[in-house]
Order: C-alpha cells, then sequence, then structure tokens
C-alpha cells in the first residue's frame, strides 16, 4: 500500500502481517481491483502467505503469459505489447 506507515517503515514486509489485515485502505483498493481487473490483492495476498512469495510469483508468471508469444502481460492493458495479442479479463 502506498501510504501505509508500516510498509514504509519496513516494520512489515506484507499487509497479512499487520493485525489490522485487511484494513479500509486495502479494502477498498481490494473491491476497485475485482471490479475492474477481475483480481483480489487480498487474496494475492492471503495466497502469498499460505505458499510463499516465490510459489505465488511463479504462478502469477504462468498465468500471466501471453499465449502467442510467452511475454508477460499487464492485468491493466488488455492487449501484449510484444506481440499484440488481444485478450480479456
Amino acid at each position: 500500500m502506498k501510504n501505509c506507515e508500516k510498509l514504509a517503515q519496513g516494520s512489515l514486509k506484507f499487509c497479512f502481517g499487520c493485525e489490522g489485515f485487511p484494513c479500509a485502505r486495502l479494502s477498498h483498493l481490494d473491491e476497485r481491483y475485482r471490479t475492474k481487473y477481475a483480481t483480489s490483492p487480498i487474496k494475492n495476498l492471503t495466497t502469498i502467505k499460505a505458499v510463499g512469495i516465490r510459489k505465488f510469483v511463479a504462478s502469477e508468471n504462468q498465468k500471466w503469459a501471453c499465449p502467442q508469444c510467452g511475454s508477460l502481460l499487464s492485468m491493466h492493458i488488455p492487449q501484449c505489447r510484444s506481440c499484440g495479442y488481444t485478450w480479456h479479463r
């Protein structure tokens, strides 16, 4: 979270380590991302807590690989920047 004091101070590495998880700010972001991008930051953080960051990133790299060229897709842009493949959320 961009404006979280605990993350900025370095006392937390991930939001799930906070006693207030999920906070109102994260819940608001989660609602927006679920609606706009069909993904949940809260679910992602829960998964990271359960399986670890390395397994989570490996899974996301597979999930977001362009089916045509293998480049990494962005959830924010529904078109591959490398080959132009258009995907749907």
